[in-house]
């Protein structure tokens, strides 16, 4: 599981990560030491879990972002969590879909709680108009200069060289929009983009 999370955050880009830990010992001991900009806590990690690290991180006023793992989709833990001042809660089903933009929120200081249990947190559900304008606000410069090339109908080789990279590059590009925009596929990006005209 940790080695798939790895990836999936340093595919992300301008993510470091600092440390990875096994248990609730050692990662409130970095924590403490390292006092990381994030902290992705298991719920269920072994004593202490992932919710008793994100009240101690609460209580000494740690200036950690905390995003929580789970398998659980009580409204208990769910609700406790957010009393603590978790920014992000994820489902470990969803994480390949929900990372990224959970991350990208995170960052930047917004609440990001897994997409099927918003309700559950007096959260308003959002719309798939609503997810694609938050997601749009999270993409880099260069992807949104892709995107609003593919909004004029303009092909792959063509936002390549106007760009000045590589059409692997901008294939790339399109891949990573599509999937914090929650599109599957390139045919669905370029109607997408073709939206924004």
């Amino acid at each position: 599981f940790l080695i798939g999370l790895r990836a999936m955050i340093e595919n992300e880009g301008g993510m470091q990560i600092i440390a990875e830990t096994h248990d609730g010992v050692s990662t409130w001991k970095m924590i403490q030491r390292l006092r990381p900009r994030i902290a992705i806590l298991d719920l269920e990690m072994p004593e202490p879990d992932g919710m008793e690290i994100a009240r101690r991180a609460s209580q000494h006023r740690l200036e950690v972002r905390v995003i929580i793992l789970t398998m659980h989709r009580e409204e208990s833990l769910l609700r406790q969590a957010m009393d603590l001042g978790v920014l992000g809660y994820l489902l470990k089903e969803d994480l390949t879909a929900d990372l990224a933009p959970c991350l990208h929120s995170v960052t930047a200081g917004r609440r990001f709680v897994a997409p099927a249990l918003s309700s559950r947190a007096g959260l308003p559900v959002a719309g798939k108009t609503e997810l694609k304008s938050r997601a749009l606000e999270d993409l880099t410069s260069t992807q949104c200069e892709v995107l609003k090339l593919l909004a004029q109908g303009r092909a792959i080789q063509d936002i390549a060289g106007e760009l000045g990279i590589a059409c692997q590059t901008v294939e790339n590009h399109c891949t990573r929009i599509a999937e914090r925009l929650g599109l599957n596929g390139f045919e669905n990006l370029r109607r997408f983009a073709a939206t924004l005209r």
